[in-house]
């Protein structure tokens, strides 16, 4: 009955994705003309229902004829701060999305508004509004995204297991339920299940096709190259977390294969950068969301430049505009076409956070900043399965699950070795404290880790503590 419900829902999706097909045959001037038509409705919308947008652009004397490079940025906090303010639709109001959110219903708001959250691993919690249309859109982003990964229909069915956060107010698992009609046989698993439970059902149901947070990827494809769980998934794709080369690495060499990486950002309505065939960048969903890469000051820095941060404009989110929203991944736009012959600008991986920039001491009295990559090698080293890399004041503690079947203690060595001899050639004047623990616990909301990060709060927990 409930798949007989969602009927309606799919077909207007796949009329949505249709749509999303036909724009991937944009050239260049074409799609910024249609970024340029799709930018004025929207900050025209803004301004008319938003009272928000409509006190920052009466004081920055923006219309909708404003170019995007001189309307101002956001952040989340400001919305946040004044939802109510910033939602266009007055029967939408925090109190009522909140409460939509505890009683973790999977129906509607209002019999209309889809209500979903983040898990607060950005120590931001945000919630996140869609309506009828908005929520179709969203529903065809995600049917692009399996066809770009050649998720499509068969006979066989597929067999498609999904590892994301748990809970009906994620977006993974909302969007999963929305087209979940039956067309492939779907296994849908916590991020948060102990990896032992995850192996066992895994084995059983023998995916054809395999979805899922980056870190729970990785850990798998450990399990899978040490002989506890033996699947042969076709295609893998991850999502949710940064993917290091080393995790693609690991991915390749236990199932043979290149895996897809999904940039998916809630605020965008999930995905909002996928490689294609090509797997030589991830091409930004151009047609529905604009992407800025900027310095500090919110200045474009050239092709092939890391930004310190990104500027994102959904184009088709009006219950909520984000126009102009900073997010504080780090990355850089490809520089070049694509060989696959899409317009669509491509984006290097994601390299963390600009908050999660390690700031150690340094042997001359200096701070000295690290960037995550600097840890990735660690990754590597012989018989670790899982690492977790964590600041606590002045301090940095690693969290080591070793893989199975290994001198643990010797592993452990191993890092703690490696570890110092990189803060040693960085020039800092700390030692790493490195613990032995049998897993990596995730956020207990969101499902995820942050495998490299900083503890502003001294009252968090520390590695493998969360």
């Amino acid at each position: 009955m409930a798949r007989i419900s969602a009927l309606p829902g799919f077909a207007r999706a796949v009329r949505h994705e249709r749509e999303l097909h036909r724009h991937e045959r944009f050239d260049r001037a074409r799609l910024d003309e249609h970024q340029r038509r799709a930018l004025a409705r929207i900050v025209a919308h803004a301004r008319a229902r938003s009272p928000f947008y409509r006190d920052l652009y009466a004081a920055h004397g923006v219309d909708e004829q404003t170019p995007l490079h001189a309307l101002p940025p956001v952040d989340k906090s400001d919305l946040m701060e004044r939802f109510d303010d910033w939602v266009t639709d007055p029967r939408v109001t925090l109190a009522r999305a909140q409460h939509h959110l505890s009683s973790a219903s999977q129906g509607l708001l209002g019999d209309k508004f889809v209500v979903a959250s983040s898990g607060g691993s950005s120590r931001r919690p945000g919630v996140f509004v869609f309506d009828p249309n908005e929520w179709d859109v969203v529903s065809a982003i995600a049917l692009r995204a399996s066809r770009w990964c050649g998720f499509t229909p068969r006979l066989p069915r597929r067999r498609v297991a999904f590892i994301h956060a748990p809970g009906a107010q994620h977006m993974a698992d909302r969007v999963s339920r929305t087209l979940e009609l039956g067309i492939h046989r779907s296994q849908r698993l916590a991020a948060t299940q102990p990896t032992d439970e995850l192996v066992a059902t895994l084995n059983e149901f023998q995916p054809t096709a395999l979805v899922g947070y980056a870190s729970v990827i990785a850990l798998l494809a450990a399990q899978q190259i040490d002989g506890q769980l033996k699947i042969a998934p076709s295609g893998v794709l991850t999502d949710g977390e940064p993917r290091s080369a080393e995790i693609t690495n690991r991915i390749r060499t236990a199932w043979g294969s290149e895996p897809f990486d999904l940039y998916a950002v809630t605020e965008t309505g999930g995905g909002l950068a996928l490689d294609c065939q090509a797997h030589d960048g991830r091409h930004v969903y151009e047609d529905t969301t604009i992407v800025e890469v900027v310095d500090a000051d919110d200045r474009p820095v050239p092709d092939g430049n890391r930004g310190h941060h990104l500027l994102i404009t959904n184009l088709f989110c009006r219950t909520q505009p984000y126009i102009r929203y900073r997010l504080s991944d780090m990355t850089a736009y490809h520089p070049g076409t694509c060989s696959c012959g899409l317009a669509f600008r491509r984006l290097e991986p994601i390299e963390g956070r600009h908050d999660d920039i390690l700031e150690l001491p340094g042997r001359a009295g200096t701070t000295v900043h690290l960037h995550p990559t600097v840890f990735a090698p660690l990754f590597t080293l012989d018989g670790v399965a899982e690492l977790e890399v964590v600041q606590r004041g002045r301090q940095l503690q690693i969290a080591v699950v070793p893989r199975s079947s290994t001198d643990s203690d010797a592993v452990v060595g191993r890092v703690r070795q490696h570890a110092a001899a990189t803060l040693e050639r960085y020039g800092c004047d700390t030692q790493p404290q490195t613990l032995l623990v049998s897993h990596l616990t995730r956020h207990p909301i969101a499902g995820k880790i942050k495998l490299v990060r900083r503890e502003i709060d001294q009252q968090q927990p520390g590695p493998g503590q969360q």
